[in-house]
């Protein structure tokens, strides 16, 4: 009797497996119809993806939450400069959203990376550091203009004469205060080899890479998680949209704080897995270094954007191009996303003047915008540094 039951459940499963429809097994790296479709299976979330010239089926963890924990209130995002004050908090919120935004719907990056180490050169981190956050960062700006391909070539001391050999072949398409061999030689002036300078050249973003001997004489670069790489291809992404039309590159046309504090907010942002992220990151970097100014007061720091509109700069306030210019950008990316910062680069590169091509882009006079800009930063600044 045993034995006739066992055969009939056996028939009856069989004749059901053969009688069901001919459906695929779904399970990664399974072929898929719908780019972007998705179906949970044994507690994991499949996407269709494109990989080459085919549709794949993409898993990932599904992120459970705490039921009892309280969810954070997100604050009210401004959505222009006459209500920015009033959503002051929005204001990072705001732009991390944006970006990350960004990332989810672009999937496919617009640019490759490419390393290249002199003979001498060690690693500073993992080549994968670099790719997987100039890639995420490509995807953030994918509705901008972006080099096909940008090449990182580090160098300590020792190969110099390499990096210059390799620059000597470039060819850029503005008129440079320094050459592009000069510019390698010039990483390594110092006591050692350090920071980085891009270009864009012969069609492509060209990163030089000064590496210090340790690698960690300067601090432990691999703590940036590869954000200072993203800067400095944000530098090459401004570089394409002032090729061919200007003849000084980029920083020669906009603010200094504009030119440094674009490539900072795009790459901090982007570097941020989730907002809480973002938020330890920011003010990390606000609280970095010295203060130069007398205070952090609203006055002083409109003095300073004031004092750095355009080359040459002073050298003794430098730093807060990166600090409190990354403010300054986060502010615009709040209102206008991180495409409209790009906007108005096309029009200074198109002829305009800064001042035109910003009230352009948000419709608001500069002189105007300023202060409202300075008290934004004043207070992230003074909020970071108590």
């Amino acid at each position: 009797m045993k034995r006739v039951t066992f055969t009939l459940v056996l028939a009856l499963v069989l004749s059901l497996q053969l009688n069901a429809p001919a459906t695929a097994v779904i399970k990664a790296g399974t072929a898929c119809s719908k780019v972007k479709s998705t179906k949970v299976v044994s507690g994991l979330k499949l996407t269709c993806v494109k990989s080459g010239n085919k549709l794949i089926w993409k898993a990932s963890t599904i992120q459970k939450t705490n039921q009892n924990q309280p969810t954070e209130k997100m604050p009210a995002f401004p959505t222009s400069f006459k209500n920015i004050e009033v959503n002051l908090d929005g204001i990072p919120y705001s732009a991390w959203s944006g970006v990350q935004a960004n990332i989810k719907a672009f999937t496919e990056p617009k640019t490759k990376v490419s390393m290249f180490f002199g003979p001498n050169t060690p690693k500073r981190y993992p080549v994968e550091v670099t790719e997987k956050m100039v890639l995420l960062g490509s995807r953030a700006m994918a509705r901008i203009p972006q080099p096909s391909e940008v090449k990182f070539y580090s160098f300590n001391k020792l190969d110099v004469s390499w990096a210059k050999e390799i620059a000597t072949n470039w060819v850029s398409p503005f008129r440079l205060g320094e050459s592009l061999p000069q510019q390698a030689e010039k990483m390594c002036a110092g006591e050692d080899c350090d920071g980085g300078i891009t270009n864009y050249v012969s069609g492509f973003g060209a990163v030089l890479v000064g590496v210090s001997t340790p690698v960690t004489r300067y601090g432990d670069l691999a703590r940036f998680n590869g954000q200072n790489d993203l800067h400095e291809y944000v530098h090459a992404v401004q570089g394409i949209i002032f090729a061919n039309k200007t003849s000084g590159p980029p920083p020669t046309l906009i603010p200094c704080w504009y030119s440094e504090g674009q490539p900072q907010a795009v790459s901090i942002i982007t570097s941020a897995a989730t907002m809480q992220d973002y938020l330890k990151l920011r003010t990390q970097w606000l609280k970095t270094g010295s203060w130069p100014l007398p205070d952090t007061s609203a006055q002083t720091i409109e003095k300073f954007l004031a004092d750095n509109m355009k080359v040459p700069c002073p050298g003794a306030t430098n730093f807060l191009n990166y600090t409190a210019g990354f403010i300054v950008m986060e502010t615009l990316i709040s209102v206008g996303g991180v495409e409209k910062t790009f906007d108005l680069l096309k029009k200074v590169a198109d002829g305009s003047s800064f001042e035109s091509a910003f009230e352009s882009e948000y419709s608001l006079p500069w002189v105007e915008a300023a202060p409202i800009v300075a008290r934004i930063v004043s207070k992230a600044v003074t909020a970071a540094r108590k």
